[in-house]
């Protein structure tokens, strides 16, 4: 019985003293090991090495005096890792960290000093978050901050932002609802007196039908928003 197709004559021959040439293309240059050599042992079986039988045969070990049939089996010359090796892979390791330190800390001077050639309004801006409620009057600000400056400086500009979002989003709502009421209601209605208002609205909705507005639900939403609109153009 020969197992892995070695015969008994050549298995001194047979995957010994391999090369990088011999492997598949995706194993070359791999920490795989292909320096190897056949050796007896006897008390090896085929199970155990069944997970890779190419690596156990029988026949006569090359040099044996007596010629007699053995089970051989294939043992690695490969030292693994050395010393050497580690020291090299431990220095490598320390030198790109080192550079890689090293390279950080100049790019965070070079952003220093970019930031410091470029001005922006945030270098020289003053911006109060917490003003008194009744604080809106730009006139009053230049003239708290005026105070502080030297040497011939000025207050250059004064903003005061109101936190009237609330508002500005009522007010785009309402010309956009009273946009759109003026192009469905006749063009001579005057949309300030309520009544008049009232009474077109009422007449549109009972010539074109209630059912053309869609009050609710995710499609009435999209036809609302996405369908009608366009219609109105035409």
């Amino acid at each position: 019985e020969y197992n892995g197709g070695i015969d008994k004559n050549d298995a001194s021959d047979a995957l010994v003293g391999g090369t990088q040439e011999d492997l598949p293309f995706v194993l070359k240059h791999s920490a795989i090991c292909t320096n190897t050599e056949w050796v007896a042992c006897p008390t090896c079986t085929s199970e155990d090495w069944r997970f890779d039988p190419t690596r156990w045969a029988k026949g006569v070990l090359e040099g044996s005096e007596d010629g007699e049939e053995t089970i051989l089996v294939i043992r690695n010359l490969c030292e693994g890792t050395q010393y050497e090796n580690a020291f090299t892979n431990y220095a490598t390791l320390l030198f790109a960290l080192i550079w890689i330190s090293l390279v950080s800390l100049y790019l965070r001077a070079r952003g220093v000093r970019f930031d410091e050639d470029k001005i922006t309004t945030s270098d020289y801006s003053v911006h109060v978050k917490n003003p008194p409620p009744d604080a809106y009057d730009p006139d009053e600000w230049r003239d708290f901050f005026s105070q502080f400056t030297t040497d011939g400086d000025q207050v250059t500009c004064v903003t005061v932002t109101l936190n009237n979002e609330e508002l500005l989003r009522n007010t785009f709502y309402y010309r956009n609802f009273r946009g759109q009421l003026l192009r469905k209601i006749p063009a001579d209605t005057d949309v300030d007196d309520e009544a008049a208002t009232r009474a077109a609205i009422a007449k549109y909705t009972e010539e074109n039908g209630s059912s053309y507005y869609i009050q609710s639900g995710c499609i009435g939403w999209v036809l609302r928003t996405l369908v009608v609109p366009p219609l109105n153009i035409f």
